[in-house]
């Protein structure tokens, strides 16, 4: 079960990667157009800096899961490091298991704030309009992967270069 659950999770840890690296492509090009556009006064994308602005946003959250699976995300391990690999690994397996809690937690709350956002009906508005709620649910789903992940790495161990002590 704990394999199948892995698997799953990898599989989508890349369909995000792979979204934030298309997306990352995406803002480059509209924002390159834009420059030249505006330079050489032929043309302009409105629209170019709220896509900047939400697509750093979703590059930012999407990447994280993959990022913690590869053992590439933000770590302090000098503790850890100093203790016997026994009690280094129970340290790692309890950080683990807080950070799954307060991601669960994190999800949750987005996932209201989705829910609440889309009953109302709120719209940002900008030079693009669009629901709220659509900014808000890969909040949710991130938050919700990230919980699954900490969840498995505290029972099988990290992958990446932050091997967990024996």
């Amino acid at each position: 079960m704990l394999n199948a659950i892995d698997e799953a999770l990898l599989a989508l840890n890349r369909v995000l990667m792979g979204f934030t690296a298309a997306l990352i492509l995406v803002m480059a090009a509209v924002v390159t157009a834009d420059v030249i556009g505006r330079n050489l006064s032929i043309f302009a994308v409105p629209w170019s800096a709220e896509l900047s602005e939400y697509g750093l946003y979703l590059s930012a959250i999407l990447i994280a899961p993959w990022l913690l699976r590869r053992g590439q995300h933000i770590s302090v391990n000098v503790l850890v490091d100093a203790l016997p690999a026994r009690a280094g690994r129970i340290i790692v397996v309890a950080s683990e298991l807080l950070c799954a809690a307060v991601s669960g937690i994190l999800a949750w709350y987005a996932f209201l704030a989705t829910l609440r956002s889309y009953s109302d009906g709120s719209l940002v508005i900008k030079n693009i309009v669009f629901p709220e709620w659509w900014v808000l649910v890969p909040l949710t789903v991130v938050f919700a992967v990230l919980t699954l992940e900490f969840l498995v790495q505290s029972v099988r161990g990290p992958t990446g270069p932050a091997k967990m002590p024996l």
